[in-house]
């Protein structure tokens, strides 16, 4: 899952994120630096905008590796 800070859905932050703290395939996109930014999850990778092609392509390659693992 790919998802843009500034395109979360409308919900109470504590509420979204619990429904998605089990998943561990998680790729934040935003404009705001890391440190700005409260996650409250183990995500696979944090893109800041505007990210490089070889940054996006790592990001894929690390969630490839987790979807790997999961079908063990």
């Amino acid at each position: 899952m790919i998802l843009d800070l500034q395109n979360l859905p409308v919900l109470p932050d504590s509420a979204f994120f619990s429904l998605v703290s089990q998943q561990k395939c998680i790729i934040i996109t935003s404009a705001y630096p890391i440190q700005m930014v409260d996650i409250p999850l183990d995500v696979i990778a944090f893109l800041n905008k505007p990210f490089t092609i070889e940054s996006f392509t790592e990001a894929i390659e690390k969630f490839v590796g987790v979807v790997d693992d999961y079908t063990k």
